[in-house]
């Protein structure tokens, strides 16, 4: 094992944890070009595990080496893109490592390094990890990274960190450690406990995170997973005016995997709370599968007690922006959101959407399907709503479902002439939707060729996004602890 340290660079922060924010939030997109290019099929594992000390608040694990048969998949993808874009991705089957990495170190900024630094001797995987650092300089400071690169050779890659973490004034990426131990070569900006005491308690151990990981459904490109602190931290960062949801967050974590399949790229997540999931939320898949197939956004959602209150609590916290909207639009207590949203609520919004965005003067329109045990009450509520907002809605009551729609008939929305469940696109990213407390369609193309028809993007951005067709995403839970999510991206 050999280990090395740079001299510290004053009032220096490390640029790690932005590239990783931008690599995690491109491959969740799912959508975009250099997500795809990333994804491959591999088991759920990460690697290097038995080399990092447990406690990380988030790691996640990138294969460099897929098969042939999967490059061929990835790049029929890569290759519907406009070329400026994908000129650097080898789709051929000869480098797509290189494409890769060269793509993830161009991020870094770092004019000194390029990919001829790690032809020799990088191997083919890729683990990132961050660990909260024991002496946190500042706010913006609570973030430890570690970087662990597979060697094939550990003489060059020990040269690498030699040069580019050591000798390096500002450091690659802001490192200042490095250690070769086994196949990986390991660089972190805090020093790391020694290798003989990660053995005694190494993140392969962790038995949350093999438990999670048991649970995801294999054959991903990038496995990951994110602790409670993790998610805690994220959290306070992200909803800082949802205090609600920032506290209901708490005592969670999560493990994902990307991969792809059929030509879509797959995103799957499992996530266990400590808090009892209380209640089964129905299957929306028949209410939204019978929405009309010309929608460009179906969203549903199944409801319980629990979920409704903790929806209120989230969205009416007074320190909150959504508590002044709720009461703008009449919404004043739980009963109220619950008489909303009912036991199922699907929410379809058609292309003519676009003609209300434009300058053509067309009216937007919408319809909502809810499926009450009250629809006077669900009525009584979105008349309110519909009056705060002047505008008008017609609704129609059949059963248990009530019908209502801005600038458009209720007829059309309770026997549509084509139903979205039997729908292509619909069909390729909305997998197994029974059992689904949560689904959501976006149909890219549609909204692409709108907005381009009524000149609300330009022609480089329309040629980008034209070759995507929609994406779906299926949540359900799983038992009092788990629930899953399923984002599925479809290309052209």
């Amino acid at each position: 094992m050999t280990v090395g340290v740079a001299p510290p660079a004053k009032g220096k922060k490390s640029k790690l944890v932005v590239v990783l924010a931008v690599v995690v939030g491109l491959l969740f997109l799912g959508g975009g070009v250099f997500a795809a290019v990333t994804l491959l099929k591999k088991a759920p594992s990460i690697a290097a595990a038995e080399y990092l000390p447990d406690g990380a608040m988030f790691v996640a694990t990138l294969n460099l080496n897929p098969s042939l048969e999967d490059q061929k998949e990835l790049a029929e993808i890569v290759d519907e893109f406009p070329s400026e874009l994908t000129q650097d991705i080898d789709t051929d089957g000869g480098g797509f490592k290189q494409s890769v990495w060269s793509f993830v170190v161009r991020q870094s900024y770092y004019e000194d390094v390029e990919w001829a630094d790690f032809e020799d001797w990088l191997g083919d995987s890729v683990t990132w990890a961050i660990y909260e650092p024991e002496e946190p300089e500042g706010e913006y400071d609570r973030l430890a990274p570690v970087l662990v690169m597979q060697h094939t050779d550990a003489d060059a890659a020990q040269r690498f960190a030699e040069e580019h973490v050591v000798e390096s004034e500002h450091g690659w990426w802001g490192f200042n450690f490095y250690r070769v131990v086994g196949d990986q070569l390991i660089l972190s900006r805090d020093e790391m406990p020694k290798h003989e005491k990660i053995q005694k308690a190494p993140l392969s151990g962790n038995q949350d995170l093999k438990s999670m990981l048991s649970k995801l459904r294999g054959n991903y490109v990038v496995t990951g997973w994110i602790n409670e602190q993790g998610i805690s931290d994220f959290a306070s960062r992200s909803f800082y005016q949802l205090h609600s949801v920032e506290s209901f967050l708490v005592d969670q974590r999560m493990a994902f995997g990307i991969g792809v399949e059929q030509g879509t790229v797959v995103t799957d997540l499992v996530a266990w709370q400590k808090k009892k999931l209380e209640g089964n939320p129905e299957s929306v898949g028949e209410l939204v599968g019978n929405l009309p197939d010309d929608a460009t956004v179906a969203y549903g959602v199944g409801t319980t007690e629990q979920s409704i209150s903790d929806t209120w609590d989230a969205l009416s916290a007074p320190d909150g922006s959504w508590f002044y909207y709720l009461e703008q639009l009449g919404v004043n207590s739980k009963k109220d959101l619950g008489h909303v949203a009912g036991k199922q609520l699907a929410l379809y919004l058609p292309p003519s959407i676009f003609g209300a965005t434009s300058d053509f003067g067309q009216l937007a329109s919408g319809g909502l399907v809810v499926k009450t045990d009250d629809p006077r009450k669900h009525s009584r509520v979105i008349e309110d709503i519909a009056g705060q907002v002047g505008v008008v809605v017609d609704s129609e009551t059949k059963g248990d479902k009530v019908y209502s729609t801005v600038n458009g008939d209720t007829d059309d929305l309770m026997e549509p002439r084509g139903k979205l469940a039997d729908d292509e696109a619909y069909q390729d990213v909305i997998k197994d939707p029974n059992g689904a407390s949560v689904i959501m369609y976006v149909n890219v193309g549609s909204i692409t060729k709108g907005l381009a028809q009524q000149g609300g993007i330009d022609t480089e951005t329309e040629r980008i996004w034209r070759r995507v067709t929609a994406v779906g995403l299926v949540a359900k839970k799983n038992d009092d602890h788990h629930s899953s999510l399923s984002m599925r991206v479809s290309f052209k």
